[in-house]
């Protein structure tokens, strides 16, 4: 790579907390996805895969650097150079990468659902339930179960949201939508956040399309997989991964 591309993924990235240790050490990209990962309001790094990776790395002893950078930089201009680590992400989005990624074991699961307020929807397993309806859901976005489909048709309307984070849940809040698509996750993160009542919400619809969130590593990190798997198993079996979700969506 040249000497400037690496200048220049050096001076823009925003360095968010380092732990030193003599043995290995990580660098992790971090982009805007609540509450997966994210910057709080002191710009620290920060969110449910991000404390995942953090207790992890602590308990295998490896070092961690935590850099805040958007999904373009991290992958095309600075993997395998000043970042070696991705969070929460699947192989099957990262297709383009495959022969300098390795991936953890499943870390999470994550699933779409059809956000609703209370009573405007009964919960359904059929997505005829909201034909003639408007959807939001965020612009670029495939969405699973046959709901890319239906919009194409014009059965079900789509409203698009070009930026990500609480836009889309306001547009529910504000009856612009009738229903909008989310992360289920995300959805309650936002609802908890936005100073609204969880009851005055529903889940109409929930994605038969399950995917499992992974830790992605350049391929000359592989050597940290068996300890760092080691470690995530601990992790689901003694509740910890569940304490980390919990804070952020209870």
């Amino acid at each position: 790579m040249p000497e400037k591309i690496k200048n220049f993924c050096l001076v823009l990235m925003l360095l968010c907390l380092v732990e030193i240790s003599f043995g290995d050490t990580i660098t992790a990209g971090i982009s805007d996805w609540p509450p997966w990962q994210m910057l709080d309001s002191k710009q620290c790094c920060t969110g449910i895969m991000t404390e995942i990776l953090q207790e992890a790395a602590t308990r295998a002893g490896i070092g961690l650097q935590l850099i805040h950078m958007p999904n373009i930089r991290r992958n095309e201009l600075c993997w395998g150079n000043s970042v070696d680590v991705e969070m929460g992400v699947s192989p099957k989005w990262r297709k383009k990468y495959a022969d300098v990624s390795v991936y953890t074991i499943p870390v999470f699961e994550t699933v779409n659902v059809v956000v609703v307020k209370k009573g405007r929807f009964s919960k359904t397993d059929t997505l005829s339930t909201f034909y003639g309806s408007t959807i939001g859901t965020n612009l670029g976005y495939y969405y699973a179960d046959g709901f890319t489909a239906v919009f194409e048709k014009g059965l079900i309307h789509r409203e698009d949201t070009s930026k990500e984070g609480p836009l889309i849940i306001y547009k529910l809040i504000n009856d612009r939508v009738d229903a909008i698509i989310l992360d289920k996750y995300e959805a309650l993160y936002w609802i908890k956040n936005l100073g609204v009542e969880r009851v005055d919400f529903e889940f109409a619809y929930e994605f038969k399309t399950i995917t499992d969130l992974r830790i992605r590593l350049h391929k000359s990190k592989e050597h940290l997989l068996p300890v760092l798997n080691e470690k995530l198993m601990d992790m689901k079996e003694d509740g910890t991964i569940q304490r980390i979700k919990e804070q952020y969506i209870k």
